[in-house]
């Protein structure tokens, strides 16, 4: 029993291996031209949503390396006044602070831009909507993130936050291999649809 427990496990890596390399190859693909207008597309089928419209705060990744641009939706925040607030790496957790500008953002490790936490207000989960990113989904909103697990860690910390995540449209696929730990998005938003 416990063999093919570690067999269905080991399968399942694979196939998120896969599927990771599957997806960045594709994300790699696009144009900064098509990036830019998925990610306008994107960003209007979320602003629409109540959700995004009664939250005060948008805690909202800082994309990189092909993701869907979260720029829209950062600029679309502050217009309608929102608290902004960006994840932080802490050892082997993450916490969201706030900023105001990309020039309070330093790049992490990889490159990736952070608020400094030191400097800025830490964010609870009152009032907010998480924005979260993800290499793939399928249409039952299950997620396969970077491998890291400081999403799932987070929300497993702060169970009332409304997550909403954004995607490429071919990000959603038809199956995607989960495990118990996996924290779901309330719904998925593409440059085509919305997915609840």
């Amino acid at each position: 029993m416990e063999q093919s427990q570690t067999l269905v496990k080991s399968m399942e890596k694979n196939t998120k291996r896969q599927i990771r390399s599957e997806i960045l190859k594709k994300r790699k693909a696009l144009s900064e031209e098509e990036q830019k207008q998925m990610a306008k597309n994107c960003t209007k089928r979320l602003i629409e949503l109540d959700v995004f419209q009664a939250a005060s705060t948008i805690l909202v990744y800082m994309s990189y390396n092909g993701e869907m641009m979260t720029d829209y939706i950062i600029d679309e925040a502050r217009r309608q006044k929102k608290l902004v607030a960006a994840p932080t790496v802490l050892g082997k957790e993450m916490e969201f602070f706030t900023f105001s500008s990309k020039e309070e953002l330093v790049p992490d490790k990889h490159g990736i831009l952070e608020p400094v936490s030191s400097n800025q207000t830490k964010i609870g989960d009152d009032g907010a909507l998480m924005i979260m990113p993800g290499v793939a989904f399928d249409e039952q909103k299950n997620r396969v993130g970077y491998g890291g697990g400081f999403y799932d860690r987070y929300l497993e910390r702060h169970q009332n936050l409304k997550k909403i995540a954004i995607a490429y449209e071919f990000q959603v696929i038809d199956f995607v291999p989960t495990e118990e730990f996996d924290q779901r998005p309330d719904c998925i938003v593409t440059e085509d649809r919305v997915i609840f």
